[in-house]
């Protein structure tokens, strides 16, 4: 006949087996946890940094679109020539400022990383920071642009000016004369 175990049976049961063996990972078994854990971060880590890199530049251009969008309803509002100013800062961060021509900014956006750049390799790219060149993207009091082109942007992480092969390039096109504004994803127009 079998006995029923009391229940301070049980526990002396459960605290010998406890004793009895030791707990905890073997070398081996953490090396290999390890290599795992590095094997997979080696695989997801570029794609992260990417995807990062990619929203950047795609904030910041959508940022600088609602900055053109905002100049030309000004201009057509107060019936004047209004613009987006472009500068960088010596350390390189993209800024622009929306104001009424004649008139200097006093309050400058800046792109949220360091990381975004103007890329002109594309044909058609304006370059409204090139040195000598034009600082400036003009909407006048029609609210119609002075200059048709396309504003690319892209991240300087994958290196400067990679044109159409660079994943993370993103752009406004201004698409007439009359003011017509798109936004455009990962290709030279």
């Amino acid at each position: 006949m079998k006995r029923a175990l009391t229940h301070h049976s049980w526990l002396k049961l459960i605290s010998r087996r406890s004793h009895d063996t030791e707990g905890g990972f073997t070398l081996l078994e953490l090396l290999v946890i390890v290599i795992m854990v590095g094997i997979l971060a080696a695989i997801a880590g570029p794609g992260w940094l990417g995807y990062i890199n990619k929203r950047r530049v795609t904030t910041t251009r959508d940022d600088v679109y609602q900055a053109m969008l905002q100049a030309q309803t000004k201009a057509q509002q107060r019936s004047t020539t209004y613009q987006v100013s472009f500068q960088e800062t010596p350390d390189g961060v993209l800024q622009w400022a929306t104001h009424q021509k004649g008139t200097t900014p006093s309050v400058w956006e800046t792109a949220d990383s360091g990381n975004v750049e103007i890329d002109t390799q594309c044909t058609g790219a304006l370059n409204p920071i090139a040195p000598g060149g034009t600082d400036t993207i003009e909407f006048d009091f029609k609210g119609n642009v002075a200059e048709v082109g396309t504003l690319y942007f892209a991240s300087e992480v994958d290196g400067p000016d990679n044109g159409d092969d660079d994943p993370t390039l993103s752009a406004i096109d201004f698409a007439t004369l009359i003011g017509g504004l798109r936004k455009v994803k990962q290709q030279c127009v």
